[in-house]
């Protein structure tokens, strides 16, 4: 219950704070996105390591050390998703309604079609 309590304070959602302030929203993103930007400059880190070592002609095994360091991160980001899953409020647990006709209205829409078709065409030319 505490940690939904937590969760739930941390990560507003839409089915509560539909009137928040532009700036709350704002903050949160660039938040998310700030994160998310840590994780990748880590990960290009990593890689250009990796070349460096192998461009020098260093061919060490490198396994024990890779799962070493990965583990331990996948753990800590799967925990994170546990946590965000368990501790969402009901709203997001609601059963969507249903969308009648959803297929037959797309296929109506020519912009659709259109694109579907240079879809196949550009993979058919590419391949």
């Amino acid at each position: 219950m505490g940690t939904k309590l937590t969760v739930h304070l941390q990560a507003q959602n839409f089915g509560s704070t539909g009137s928040a302030p532009v700036k709350d929203w704002a903050f949160r993103a660039c938040a998310i996105q700030g994160c998310q930007q840590i994780y990748v400059v880590g990960l290009w880190a990593w890689g250009d390591k990796l070349t460096a070592s192998n461009a020098a002609g260093h061919t060490a095994d490198l396994g024990t050390a890779l799962t070493g360091i990965g583990i331990p991160i996948s753990l800590f980001l799967w925990a994170i998703g546990i946590v965000l899953f368990l501790g969402l409020p009901d709203f997001y647990r609601q059963k969507p309604g249903a969308v009648p006709d959803f297929y037959t209205s797309i296929l109506r829409r020519k912009i659709v079609l259109w694109v579907s078709r240079q879809a196949s065409w550009i993979s058919l030319w590419l391949s």
